[in-house]
């Protein structure tokens, strides 16, 4: 058996990992056998080389779903990231977009190593992530929260209120 490496010939990033019969040999291409960490290497020249930690940083974390807000991811210039499993080459910045809810994971590629998430959210993703209440509520303790409900809960339209963002709450992490 032999081990075939596939890269992207354009960034040197591994693709995939191939074990095969060992009187196969693939046309000659885009590929290097022998065993490979593809997190630590890329080929550079046809030459395996030790990918190096690359700064990599986005403006937001979350963004709407509407094609309009964005994220600008800052990277190394120039570079090739891979976004959500696509190369891309940047000169310094990417700016994620999306219309549809969900992670937008932004890797680099080739020769530098690193990488950073951007959730894509609604509406109601967007007004919890700037609620200071939910802000607050991430960082609390059971205590805090006890001592919060007992000082200020002290009447039926108090917890009416406490129980719609309760249920709002609900509804968003059952998506």
């Amino acid at each position: 058996m032999k081990i075939l490496n596939f890269y992207d010939a354009a960034s040197g990033s591994f693709i995939k990992r191939s074990i095969v019969a060992d009187d196969y040999t693939p046309p000659a291409g885009d590929w290097i056998e022998g065993l490979v960490d593809h997190d630590a290497n890329y080929v550079a020249g046809g030459v395996i080389t030790a990918r190096a930690a690359g700064a990599i940083s986005a403006s937001k974390s979350l963004i709407q779903n509407n094609g309009i807000d964005s994220s600008v991811v800052t990277c190394p210039n120039p570079c090739w990231l891979r976004v959500n499993g696509a190369f891309v080459q940047a000169n310094g910045t990417y700016a994620v977009t999306a219309t549809v809810t969900g992670s937008v994971l932004v890797r680099l590629a080739g020769q530098y190593r690193g990488e950073v998430s951007v959730v894509v959210g609604d509406d109601l993703d967007l007004a919890f992530e700037a609620d200071p209440r939910w802000i607050a509520l991430k960082n609390a303790t059971s205590a805090q929260i006890d001592t919060w409900l007992t000082s200020n809960v002290t009447n039926i339209a108090q917890a009416r209120t406490v129980l719609k963002v309760l249920l709002l709450a609900i509804r968003r992490v059952n998506r």
